[in-house]
Parts: C-alpha cells; structure tokens; sequence
C-alpha cells in the first residue's frame, strides 16, 4: 500500500508535526488525521498549500509528489533557521506559483521559457579564466544593454519575466532564488539583508542571482545553503563554494565591464 503523500510531503520540506500544525492553527490530532486520510476540505488545502509552497489540491488529485524547488533548501536550514523563517521561504514559492498561474490566464510569457532558453553553463574554474565575464556579456548582447545598466529590474527583470518578492528573514540571508516549471523564475529578498541596506549591495545580491537563475538552473536543485556574494573567511572548496564564486565575478563582470 502506497504510503499518503501529505506526511511525505512535509518530511520533504524537513517541517515536523508540531511546527506545521502550529502555524496551520490544527491541533496536533487533527493534522494527523488529515495526514492519516488526506481528506482536507478547501481552507486547509489553501493553508497547507501556502505552508509548503507547492499546490496540495493538484497533488492529491494526481497522486503524485512533485519534488519541491526549495526542498532541500528548507530542509538543511532547519537546525539554523526558525519554523516560522522557512515558513516564509516555502510561502514565496506558493506566491510565485499564483503568479506564474495568473501570468499563464494573461497569456504572458512565462519566465521559465525565457530563462531556459539560457543554456546552462558546466564551468565553473577560477573567475580569472573568462567564463563569468562571457556569460555577463551573454545576457548584455540579448538584451542589448549598454556598457552601464541604468536599473537592473527594468533592464533584464522585467524583460526576463522574472517575478521579485521580498520577506523578512535573519540578516545573514540576503536573497535566494528559484526557477521550476510550477514557479516560474524567482527572486526573494529579504528587507533585513546585511548586503540589502544599500543600492550597491542590492544590485549585487541581484545580480548573483540572475546568475544562478540563467546558468545554474541544475545546480539550484542542490543548494542547500543560502547565497554569499562575500567570501568566507573560512576557505571553501566544495562544488557550492565553486557555484557561489563564479556568481559573485558574473555581478562584477556584468554590473561593471571592460569598456566601463
């Protein structure tokens, strides 16, 4: 017998029992009980959807446990992040899922097309070697930008379709993103961000993340540990920290070229 999605679900995201009924306002019981028969009438689909960010009813329906673009994400923070911080981290990508479902009523074209049609990019050697300058230029000669960006919302943003939310989240977190089918291409960040208090450090935080959302799609899947566009004082070598350097020299590349 195949075991209920709900509890798979939730153990996915890394929430435990308490903390999602909790912040859904069930009592322990009842959340069990729901998970139990997965009979939930439409308010508690609503919560359980915002909670963990994906689309429960769909779900339910197709029998199916669609892999969540934050799960892993989620699931790491948990010992270092509070429930209710990676409650607001699951919430944006239900919000970005309304979104992306309200662009496709619009007919507008979908941020994911539009990233993807990026390819992603496998080299990641030392920032020095070329490879994060010609992937900045990439984007300028798509969308034909000058040596200076005047606003990076207005010239690749909102041409790319992407979707900019922002959240409250501890100070060390400046932004994230995420790309999937289900969400779309997105950016959260957060208003408490150390790097996020001033426009030079906003333009970088986003600009590392056009990078992650254009060539680093796959690899997003994996990350389990949030952005920084300042190194470590402690050395990495892992493949994150390889990820991580190669965005920080694509915002100095893109945000200030040779010609600039």
């Amino acid at each position: 017998m195949p075991q209920n999605l709900l509890p798979l679900l939730r153990e996915q995201l890394g929430f435990s029992l308490d903390e999602v009924a909790m912040a859904a306002g069930f009592s322990r019981s009842h959340l069990q009980e729901i998970e139990r028969t997965e009979q939930v009438d439409e308010t508690e689909i609503d919560t359980l959807s915002r909670l963990y960010g994906t689309d429960v009813e769909t779900m339910l329906v197709e029998g199916t446990l669609r892999p969540s673009p934050l799960r892993l994400l989620l699931k790491a923070q948990s010992d270092m992040l509070d429930a209710q911080s990676r409650f607001i981290i699951a919430e944006s990508a239900d919000i970005a899922r309304k979104i992306k479902k309200l662009g496709d009523i619009l007919n507008k074209k979908s941020s994911y097309a539009q990233v993807s049609s990026f390819q992603t990019h496998p080299d990641y050697n030392h920032p020095k070697e070329g490879v994060p300058e010609a992937l900045a230029q990439q984007v300028r000669d798509r969308l034909k930008l000058g040596a200076v960006i005047p606003s990076l919302c207005q010239d690749i943003i909102e041409p790319l379709g992407i979707v900019v939310l922002w959240g409250k989240l501890p100070p060390y977190i400046d932004a994230f993103s995420m790309v999937s089918e289900e969400t779309g291409a997105v950016i959260v960040g957060n208003i408490e961000g150390t790097h996020m208090r001033s426009a030079a450090g906003r333009r970088i935080t986003f600009a590392h993340e056009i990078c992650h959302l254009l060539f680093d799609r796959p690899k997003m899947q994996e990350m389990t540990r949030f952005c920084e566009i300042t190194r470590s004082k402690k050395r990495r070598t892992d493949s994150m920290e390889e990820i991580e350097r190669r965005a920080r020299a694509f915002a100095v590349w893109l945000l200030l070229p040779r010609e600039a």
